[in-house]
């Protein structure tokens, strides 16, 4: 088991238990101020949803460099355009494959590869 350090609220950091390989990469103190730990660029962002009875945090992630404390969700390891033509950011987030967005990024990432 390996502990991991989750963010539930501004100032109450958890500890998650999770087996060993469990993707979650993250730091003891993560906020929007900080800096990423690949790129030491710009601020994390995180998404959240109140669902009625707490809110349900996402993982941190990089608008810059596409890292995510995920590594599902990190742009290096599996985030981004998928085979089905989704694209799941480093948030968490999942856009449809039919969604103006999703083809955007598509045909961004088909010119950056050519």
């Amino acid at each position: 088991m390996t502990k991991d350090y989750a963010q539930t609220s501004d100032s109450h950091p958890i500890v998650a238990e999770q087996q060993s390989g469990g993707g979650m990469r993250t730091h003891e103190t993560m906020t929007e101020e900080g800096v990423c730990p690949r790129c030491n660029e710009g601020e994390l962002y995180q998404d959240s949803a109140d669902v009625g009875v707490g809110i349900i945090y996402g993982p941190w992630g990089c608008p810059c460099c596409g890292w995510s404390e995920s590594e599902r969700y990190d742009l290096e390891f599996g985030g981004g355009l998928q085979e089905n033509g989704s694209y799941l950011d480093p948030y968490g987030g999942l856009t449809p494959a039919g969604n103006p967005i999703a083809k955007m990024l598509a045909r961004e990432e088909k010119t950056m590869s050519t």
